[in-house]
């Protein structure tokens, strides 16, 4: 008989191995011990070996999940498992007993005890399936003939039903449990005609083109990449102190009701806290302090309505400039003009703050950790960084780059040292050149900065180079020194300015 085995039952099979069965399981049992493991192998004890006289034979449809999952479960593959866990024909069970036996007493004599004993649970449904013949061309892409596939399928063992002009109806064979709607029959047909006659289409493919948020964004991210900065995926939960502190675009904080961490149920109102955590992470197990930036959505409430604000955040322990200078070539490659506005801010140390306006709305802080938060972020070096509004950003930046054509004459170059107060920033010095509107003047950078011996106490010497050139024809050098006096006179009336070694 077919039973279950019983939990912790063992049986010695016919590979020597004795397995421990569990209730899962079916076996092959006489009235007291189990003799095999069904659909798998069978027991070393009723083993057919050279002194048996009497041998039972059994055939048995078993479920093909079962028997797979027996194999697996006792590491055990064998011709048998693989056959039954795909499924076998049904109706093959009592054909099979009997040609077996047949091929015995063909072979090793004796003599047949009785007819087989059929025990069968529940019979076979029939498996009726249609096929439409105009659905053929329609996936095939080729005409077929219905009479070429009506016979492809009574050919294959599909018995007619019945038919008609638009379609047949075919009961499926009892060893074709892989056939059960219409496109497997359609699959059958186009296997048998061959598919030379399938015509060659190629395929075309609509380009989508990404939504200018998500372009600009991963424009974002390769200019960071770019820069030398790795980006961070942090978590989005934060603990109520960090809330209280990091919070650059203001608002009430946001708190989850059903928070995955007890101790952290709010949501980041700034991205600060968590790059610092991961470099903390970084120094305290890779012995490093890598430059990190993260792009991704802070959260805050305001008038009761939570607001989501993509921020765009990054954090060095190098130096201020290198922080500065990122988010300048940044801003410089997105095509929009910012600024940083020395100004106090709670997380910056003092005189080492600012914030950063596009035109005359703040978006940002841009600065160095207040040595009190560096402390108690347990982090070993100074911490420079910035945080943006990156959503203000992408609506301010241009995708399309500004061209001129190349000019014709040469550039003419000329540099300048003036000599300036020491709180004069470059900003007010480049906004007062812009205002001359010297047309000629094509491009003007700060080159160098010098404090010394040459140079009054208070003061610093700002190295200027500016570039000149015009469309009709080559500057003289009278014409560039006019340019040139321009804009000392400019400096020296704006901020009193004085040429180095005058």
């Amino acid at each position: 008989m077919v039973r279950r085995a019983d939990s912790g039952e063992e049986l010695r099979a016919i590979d020597g191995r004795i397995y421990t069965l569990s209730e899962d399981m079916l076996v092959i049992a006489d009235a007291k011990f189990p003799v095999a493991i069904a659909g798998v192998m069978g027991g070393k004890d009723t083993e057919v070996t050279e002194q048996t006289r009497n041998i039972l034979l059994e055939s048995a449809l078993f479920e093909p999940v079962n028997i797979r999952r027996t194999s697996k479960a006792l590491n055990l593959v064998t011709a048998a498992s693989y056959r039954f866990s795909r499924g076998v024909d049904p109706e093959m069970v009592v054909v099979a007993a009997r040609r077996a036996a047949q091929l015995i007493l063909q072979i090793a004599g004796g003599s047949l005890a009785k007819d087989p004993i059929d025990i069968r649970f529940h019979r076979r449904k029939k498996n009726i399936v249609s096929m439409r013949f105009s659905r053929i061309k329609k996936i095939m892409g080729i005409h077929i003939p219905p009479e070429e596939a009506v016979e492809t399928l009574k050919s294959l063992g599909f018995a007619v039903v019945e038919r008609d002009d638009d379609k047949v109806t075919v009961e499926v064979p009892s060893w074709r449990g892989d056939v059960e709607r219409e496109i497997d029959l359609i699959e059958e047909v186009a296997r048998i005609h061959g598919f030379g006659d399938v015509p060659f289409v190629e395929t075309t493919v609509a380009t989508v083109r990404l939504p200018r948020k998500l372009r600009l964004e991963r424009r974002i991210r390769n200019i960071m990449t770019a820069c030398g900065f790795l980006e961070a995926m942090s978590d989005v939960f934060v603990e109520q102190d960090e809330l209280s502190v990091f919070a650059p675009y203001g608002g009430e904080p946001v708190c989850v009701r059903n928070p995955i961490r007890a101790d952290s149920p709010n949501l980041r109102a700034s991205l600060v806290p968590t790059l610092l955590a991961a470099l903390r992470h970084n120094q305290h197990h890779a012995n490093s302090s890598p430059d990190l930036f993260e792009l991704s959505t802070v959260f805050c409430r305001r008038e009761g309505q939570i607001s989501e604000v993509r921020s765009l955040c990054a954090i060095s322990c190098h130096s201020f400039e290198r922080v500065k200078g990122v988010l300048e070539e940044l801003c410089r490659r997105l095509h929009i003009a910012v600024q940083t506005v020395p100004e106090s801010v709670k997380i910056l140390e003092k005189g080492a703050a600012g914030v950063v306006k596009l035109g005359e709305k703040r978006v940002g802080i841009c600065g160095m950790l207040s040595d009190a938060l560096r402390e108690k972020a347990d982090i070993r070096e100074a911490v420079y960084l910035f945080e943006v509004n990156a959503d203000a950003l992408i609506e301010a930046a241009r995708e399309t780059m500004p061209f001129q054509p190349i000019p014709h004459h040469p550039t003419v170059q000329r540099d300048i040292a003036v000599i300036v107060d020491e709180n004069l920033l470059w900003r007010d010095v480049q906004n007062a050149i812009h205002n001359l509107q010297i047309k000629r003047l094509t491009d003007f950078h700060l080159f160098d900065v010098y404090r010394g011996k040459q140079v009054p106490k208070g003061k610093k010497s700002l190295a200027i180079r500016l570039l000149f050139s015009q469309e009709e024809g080559m500057l003289t050098g009278e014409q560039v020194d006019e340019m040139v006096k321009c804009v000392v006179a400019e400096l020296e009336r704006r901020f009193g300015a004085k040429l180095r070694g005058k």
